[in-house]
């Protein structure tokens, strides 16, 4: 369910990445009002969040949570060498 979470904010980050530049190339008449860097700013991140195979959003977890889970996959990283 988190995956799917995180797959749908980096879809609804694209949407907007491509709203940005429909709106903002289309209105401007002069290049100056046609700047567009902020489709710098959340296209990747979009792009990285749909495609990652790892969650990395944070949901409130507990430092003793997010210990215990860095050891459990250090722990499985170590025994995969």
């Amino acid at each position: 369910m988190k995956i799917r979470k995180q797959r749908l904010m980096g879809a609804s980050l694209l949407a907007v990445s491509v709203l940005l530049l429909a709106l903002i190339i289309g209105a401007g008449s002069a290049p100056e009002d046609r700047d567009a860097t902020a489709v710098l700013l959340t296209s990747p991140l979009g792009v990285y969040l749909t495609a990652t195979p790892h969650y990395i959003l944070l949901d409130g977890e507990t430092a003793a949570e997010q210990q215990e889970k860095q050891e459990r996959s250090l722990k499985l990283w170590q025994g995969n060498e």
